[in-house]
């Protein structure tokens, strides 16, 4: 199985000795709230204020 890096299709297999064997994804690199106001979020990253 594959994976997409980048927009580009890696066909490559997945180290899962060093996990145990479980599929370990990637932190997200999208963590920005949408906030009413754009105030910070739960986890206290910057917001981006809800438009119309």
């Amino acid at each position: 199985m594959g994976l997409l890096v980048n927009g580009i299709w890696q066909d490559q297999w997945y180290d899962t000795k060093s996990t145990g064997g479980q599929f370990a994804r990637q932190d997200s690199q999208f963590c920005h709230w949408i906030t009413p106001d754009g105030s910070t979020g739960p986890i206290g990253k910057v917001g981006f204020k809800a438009e119309a």
